[in-house]
């Protein structure tokens, strides 16, 4: 899941290539293939769609539906997305997360079934834990 999707409506309806350049631009630094990362990633609204108006927001989380349903076929029956247990299932698992206050996943029985089976995993409650122990010693931004 990339932060792709605009929050409010363009002046021209996005397609998923041009929503993926910035995403390749990333994967090329990172030394990631592209190929896989047009199969796996699933553009998402940058941050949130409280200020979208409802057809955007039907479009936006249209494009999401599109690429988990990609997702989820990748997947087909393998209990992974690379072979074993992966960084790439970690990574996935944490996108997946973000969707959580939708019913979205739950559309996809196979995602849904996938993020509980990479929840349940030692190294990803690790992955999580560390990553919320940066966030303990911040200070309140609250006014």
């Amino acid at each position: 899941m990339l932060g792709l999707v605009g929050t409010k409506a363009p002046l021209r309806a996005p397609e998923i290539p041009a929503l993926a350049q910035r995403a390749f631009d990333l994967a090329d630094r990172l030394g990631f293939a592209r190929h896989r990362l047009a199969e796996l990633a699933v553009p998402t609204p940058t941050c949130g769609l409280a200020g979208a108006t409802p057809d955007w927001a039907r479009t936006a989380l249209g494009l999401c539906r599109q690429k988990l349903k990609r997702v989820s076929d990748a997947l087909g029956e393998r209990d992974w997305l690379a072979g074993p247990f992966s960084i790439a299932d970690i990574a996935m698992v944490t996108v997946l997360n973000t969707l959580r206050h939708t019913r979205i996943v739950a559309e996809y029985p196979k995602l849904t079934a996938y993020k509980a089976r990479g929840e349940e995993r030692p190294a990803y409650q690790r992955a999580l834990a560390a990553q919320l122990a940066d966030f303990e010693n911040e200070p309140s931004r609250a006014a």
